[in-house]
């Protein structure tokens, strides 16, 4: 009985060591999976301190960049000049030749809208950028950064390691957000087809495309610096260019311009009309009447109703206007045909001229002459127009020059209040009639207008001459549905070949 009162207490005893060594070593190998694991965490959490703060710095990097000079530098520099350098050139080459001003001033403004129009220019002027991220996976990114950066070094380090810790449990930022905007090459301002740069520049950097005023309600278009667009506007550019280039065969080398020195109006023949009537003696009686005008006289009074006093100022005052008619043919025709043009450049250039100098307007007897050409903007109606050119070819020895006037609407038959010119060839008649061919504002262009309204003006312009100047004469009867009849008194149709 004794023997067993003493083994079932060791036996007990035995139980219990051996179960707290069991215990033991259980906790120990527990705590070493803990030590183990928490080394391996705290390896891990300084490793995603590095990656948080190669992105950091990345940012940093980007943020303090100058992007603005790289880009001026790379992109809108190398464009710019690419664009202004064929411009200024061609302009140099030809229509900064032109002697005459008005031409000359017309495509100025055409260069200049050209330049204006394709020129590269940023929205503003700063030395860097801050960025709109368009990404959803780079907005927690973006704001974590911000934060860093405006924290104190301590606390830089401390919001690092933080988040390093917060990436354990969630791990967006690191395993998304990071790689993608370490993936991002801040390099290169080019998008490439079907990829996007996940960083918007379009708030601070934009490139100007278009400064279009009435068109678009005085609206900017921008683009952004992508190499594509880069490359359509570059050939819009060049498609712009060719249009500009098309008109320099009215450009003439000033040594190549005629000699007017030698002119005078009695080199001008007389034009006898189907009924006698002498268009010239028609032409300087209207300097009479205005003459007469401005004295305070009746328009119409005879020779033997004035005085010898008012004789002599009347004449002084003809004469003087006479002069001004010489004066305007030769310093206007002086100044922009040229001795090697044959006549359909001389015609066609003299129209462009008037075209783009004259509106037409009833004006009384003044608006019957083209003595208003010494003003900025010429106003006359269709017998200035073809008094002009008449004696213009005849100075410039083009003699089979006429008038023509015995037109009627083909519908009523009525007679159309008009005069233009004609011209022989080869016994074919041409008709030149440039108050026609004027459809275009002469005042447009001194109000805000676009490159393609420019474009389209000139457009207009040539076309319009194409259709009524040195044409046939049935073809420009057929355009503009008229005939040609015996008499202002008999409208029968009469066949001119």
């Amino acid at each position: 009985m004794k023997k067993w009162k003493w083994i079932l207490p060791l036996t007990s005893l035995v139980l219990v060591s051996s179960l707290s060594t069991g215990i033991y070593f259980a906790v120990k190998k527990h705590q070493e999976q803990k030590q183990k694991e928490e080394k391996v965490r705290q390896e891990t959490i300084k490793e995603r301190e590095k990656i948080f703060l190669a992105a950091f710095n990345k940012y940093q990097e980007i943020k303090n960049k100058d992007i603005m000079s790289e880009i001026k530098a790379k992109i809108i520099i190398p464009f710019n000049s690419k664009i202004q350098e064929k411009v200024e050139s061609f302009w140099e080459e030809n229509y900064a030749k032109l002697q005459n001003k008005e031409l000359r001033d017309f495509y100025l403004k055409w260069k200049n809208k050209l330049l204006e129009e394709f020129t590269l220019r940023t929205n503003y002027e700063k030395e860097t950028l801050s960025f709109s991220w368009n990404n959803y996976n780079l907005k927690m990114l973006q704001s974590l950064f911000e934060k860093i950066d405006n924290s104190s070094t301590t606390l830089k380090e401390k919001l690092i390691r933080e988040n390093a810790e917060k990436s354990l449990i969630n791990p967006y930022l690191i395993n998304s957000a990071i790689p993608l905007f370490m993936e991002i090459n801040f390099n290169s301002y080019f998008y490439k087809p079907g990829q996007n740069h996940f960083i918007d520049y379009s708030n601070d950097l934009n490139l100007k495309k278009r400064n279009i005023s009435i068109e678009t309600n005085n609206r900017s278009e921008w683009i952004s610096p992508k190499k594509q667009e880069l490359t359509i506007l570059y050939q819009e550019f060049n498609s712009a260019f060719e249009e500009f280039k098309k008109d320099a065969w009215i450009v003439a080398n000033q040594e190549d311009l005629v000699d007017t020195s030698s002119w005078n109006l009695e080199q001008i023949p007389l034009f006898y009309e189907y009924d006698n009537y002498e268009r010239i003696q028609f032409i300087y009686k209207k300097l009479r009447y205005l003459s007469l005008i401005e004295m305070n006289k009746e328009s119409t009074i005879e020779d033997n109703k004035l005085t010898e006093e008012e004789r002599r100022i009347l004449y002084t005052k003809i004469n003087a206007k006479k002069q001004k008619y010489l004066s305007l043919l030769k310093s206007i025709l002086g100044s922009i045909v040229s001795k090697k043009w044959d006549l359909e450049k001389t015609v066609k250039a003299i129209a462009k001229y008037l075209i783009i100098k004259t509106d037409y307007k009833i004006n009384g007897i003044y608006g019957m002459t083209f003595l208003s050409l010494e003003d900025e903007i010429a106003h006359f109606i269709c017998q200035a127009y073809s008094e002009f050119t008449y004696m213009g070819l005849n100075l410039l020895g083009y003699k089979n020059v006429g008038f023509e006037t015995r037109y009627y609407d083909k519908k009523t038959k009525e007679l159309v209040p008009h005069v233009n010119n004609t011209y022989l060839i080869d016994g074919k008649t041409f008709v030149i009639d440039v108050t026609f061919a004027d459809k275009y504002y002469t005042n447009e262009l001194n109000e805000p207008v676009s490159l393609s309204t420019i474009v389209s003006i000139n457009n207009k312009i040539n076309e319009e001459i194409n259709k009524a100047v040195l044409v046939l004469v049935n073809d420009y009867l057929n355009t503009y549905s008229m005939y040609i009849g015996k008499s202002y008194e008999d409208n029968t149709e009469i066949y001119i070949s």
